[in-house]
């Protein structure tokens, strides 16, 4: 007799974004709670840095700057200060220490408009009363020297304005 077994069948592709998604999820579950990355106990850091280098991973030969899907405007979730960087990637001097306590954060965007343009806000209540905003515009292309493969930029950025 012929026996017929079905099967689920799943493309390579389909499952890295299953596991994509799935990482995603976590990462959000992670940070939630956490100002932005500011108030992260060192072990939520620690993992929220793990997700992003598997989420690095299976992204690993994409060519993100090749990529519309680029292009958006974009609320800032985390932040996270590199090992060579001093204050607060998002909002320098206004997100960290004295400047938190003056300029209390409402919101983290990062718009990145085409050919190459790349906009940062960090909006604020001054004193907790007055709203406000920091943006700083720039452009980036490709840092070659420091990626071969694409997906590093170098963005050099215009003098920060301060809008009350």
């Amino acid at each position: 007799p012929l026996r017929l077994r079905s099967a689920a069948v799943t493309s390579p592709a389909a499952s890295v974004h299953t596991d994509a998604d799935a990482l995603v999820d976590e990462l959000l579950a992670a940070i939630e709670g956490t100002d932005a990355g500011a108030a992260a106990e060192p072990e939520v850091d620690s993992r929220v840095r793990a997700i992003l280098q598997e989420l690095e991973e299976l992204g690993e030969g994409k060519k993100p700057l090749a990529d519309e899907s680029l292009f958006g405007n974009y609320d800032v979730s985390y932040v996270a200060v590199g090992a060579r960087q001093k204050g607060s990637p998002a909002g320098g001097r206004f997100r960290s220490g004295l400047g938190k306590a003056i300029f209390q954060t409402t919101r983290l965007a990062q718009n990145v408009l085409p050919p190459n343009v790349v906009l940062n806000v960090v909006a604020y209540r001054l004193f907790g009363v007055f709203e406000g905003a920091v943006s700083l515009r720039g452009t980036f292309d490709a840092a070659a020297e420091e990626s071969a493969d694409g997906a590093t930029v170098r963005v050099a950025f215009e003098r920060p304005r301060l809008r009350l």
